[in-house]
Order: structure tokens, then C-alpha cells, then sequence
């Protein structure tokens, strides 16, 4: 490929993309040619690519990831229910993808930092891996029990301490 203009522009330059290719309706792999997205006065040869697209079924992972309380500075958090700390995260996307998440790349978080004492039900935050094929269904909510923590999060001789707790 050959790149066309200024100097300073090209110099920046490290990809190029080409429009969103739109796959509602489809079924089936396909194969088709994208104009290239040049930046401004910025052009080239050949301006078109052949794009390959993919369609594979969907597949499904359920994974029992531990739920992390985030925020419980000054507050003694407990993590009530589910009793076992984790929750069933459902993994979706491509089936390379699904079959090689690891559980520890997924992060179910509550934050309790604007929560009063009491019991609360609170849906937990997933955070995936960087990867954009996977996406998770609706977690369900967690209850969590909050209390002030007299000591001002200082730790207790046989505590957990300190600022984050998990289950």
C-alpha cells in the first residue's frame, strides 16, 4: 500500500479503518469490499480492502466469580447473600472467546461507599476482559450488611481490615 500527504500526518499514522459493516439479518460468513477511512488530506492506493466476516453461533459459560466490596472506608461490610462470596456470571460471545475466559479475569464489585448502614440489595459491577466479543447477562443483586466500624477502619487483632472486603 502506498500513503499520500503530509509528512506530519502520515508520521502519526499506524492503522487505518474502514466503516462499521453492518451484520443484522445475517447468517452466514461473508466477504465484501470497505472503502478505507483516510484521515484528512490523507489518501491512498488501493482505498478499498476485502473485508471477511465471521458469523459463528453464540456460545455460553457460566462462571462463579467472588463478589469485592469497594468504598467501605469508616463501614464494616458484610457480604450476606449469596452465602458462598460468588455469583454466577454468564458469559456470552464467540465460542474461542467463552471457552477461554478464566474466572479470575472477570471482577464482580458492590460499592458501598454511598450506602448508609443497613441492609441493602445491590446489583453487582462486572469488568471484563478487554476483549469486546464477550458481554455478561443481568447479574442478579447481592444483599450486603453495613455497619459503622467504631475503630474508623483500623484492624481488629483476627479481622479482615481495611478498605475492601470480599466473601
Amino acid at each position: 500500500m502506498r500513503v499520500y500527504g503530509p509528512e506530519a500526518a502520515i508520521r502519526t499514522l499506524s492503522s487505518l479503518t474502514t466503516p462499521p459493516v453492518n451484520v443484522d439479518q445475517r447468517k452466514a460468513s461473508f466477504v465484501l469490499r470497505q472503502r478505507l477511512s483516510f484521515p484528512p488530506g490523507v489518501s491512498g492506493t488501493p482505498d478499498t480492502v476485502e473485508v471477511r466476516v465471521a458469523i459463528v453461533p453464540e456460545a455460553a459459560r457460566t462462571l462463579q466469580v467472588p463478589v469485592t466490596v469497594v468504598g467501605a472506608e469508616g463501614k464494616r461490610v458484610t457480604l450476606v447473600e449469596p452465602a458462598g462470596g460468588k455469583v454466577a456470571v454468564v458469559a456470552r460471545g464467540a465460542p474461542d472467546a467463552v471457552a477461554k475466559v478464566a474466572e479470575s479475569a472477570l471482577r464482580a464489585t458492590v460499592n458501598a461507599g454511598m450506602l448508609p448502614p443497613g441492609r441493602h440489595r445491590v446489583v453487582p459491577t462486572v469488568t471484563l476482559p478487554d476483549d469486546r466479543v464477550l458481554r455478561v447477562d443481568p447479574l442478579p443483586p447481592v444483599t450486603v450488611l453495613v455497619e459503622p466500624d467504631e475503630d474508623g477502619g483500623r484492624k481488629r487483632e483476627g479481622e479482615i481490615g481495611g478498605t475492601e472486603r470480599g466473601g
